[in-house]
């Protein structure tokens, strides 16, 4: 009783008897399952209520960042036609980084529309996609800010790797959040290995996996890095992972967390 009182409710009694003290220890027992439910129900309350939050919030930024984006998204179409112009010698360069803006523009306008109706499904829409071409696309766009932190890249993909059937502008999105917080978590810069391969277990399935090399992620802490506004850095809502695990699931896929203090992390 002094167990349960104090939070322990995996505490139950032995029913040995047919008498009443047989029957007070079943009514225990039903007195703790039923504890036992209560508090399932208020951690799925508790999550609830941060889903409306992060809702709220993420409906509020939205609103304020589509505006921006159509700006940039006109105003590179003038910059380039003009700049193209005027240095005819640079115009293929010219090209290229307004199509990587637009293409950075078009991404961040569609994560947007998802933040807007965060707590609804999101809208998938699937496609046949080579993963190394995807990778190709997804990291040019970090390759600077990587270098900057001494992060080298090792990519092991699976020769025989098929073509993967999922949502290219999302999983853009998830790979650059994987990416970079492996990245901050290796200070000192480090490897980041990005793996694919098909799962041994449902060859139907793909395993991507990444891999640092930072300090880790403690123990307690491993359940709550996907909660919306958990974060352990001093920058950041925490949001992050909660909207890559939402588009994860999206598809169908479920992740997993392996890590060691001092040694490192593979989502």
């Amino acid at each position: 009783i002094k167990k349960v009182a104090s939070g322990d409710l995996s505490v139950t009694f032995p029913v040995e008897s047919n008498d009443e003290i047989g029957e007070l220890a079943a009514a225990f027992n039903d007195m703790v399952e039923k504890l036992r439910e209560r508090e399932v129900l208020e951690k799925r309350l508790y999550e609830a209520e941060h889903l409306s939050r992060v809702g709220q919030l993420a409906s509020g930024i939205a609103h304020e960042i589509r505006n921006p984006l159509n700006y940039i998204s006109l105003a590179i179409d003038h910059l380039s036609s003009e700049l193209s112009g005027q240095c005819p010698e640079r115009a293929d360069e010219m090209t290229a980084v307004a199509d990587k803006i637009r293409d950075e523009v078009r991404r961040a306008n569609y994560m947007v529309v998802n933040f807007m109706n965060y707590g609804r499904p999101l809208k998938v829409r699937k496609s046949l996609v080579e993963y190394r071409d995807l990778l190709d696309k997804t990291l040019s766009v970090v390759q600077e800010k990587l270098a900057e932190q001494q992060v080298v890249v090792e990519r092991r993909i699976d020769p025989a790797l098929p073509q993967l059937l999922l949502d290219p502008e999302l999983m853009r999105n998830c790979i650059i959040n994987f990416v970079t917080n492996g990245a901050q978590a290796m200070a000192g810069g480090g490897t980041l290995v990005l793996g694919a391969e098909l799962d041994p277990q449902q060859p139907a399935w793909v395993c991507l996996s990444f891999t640092d090399q930072g300090g880790g992620i403690a123990a307690e802490d491993i359940e709550k890095i996907f909660q919306p506004y958990f974060t352990t850095k001093d920058l950041g809502i925490g949001l992050g992972l909660a909207i890559t695990e939402r588009i994860i699931k999206a598809h169908g896929g479920e992740i997993l967390v392996t890590s060691m203090l001092g040694q490192g992390t593979t989502l």
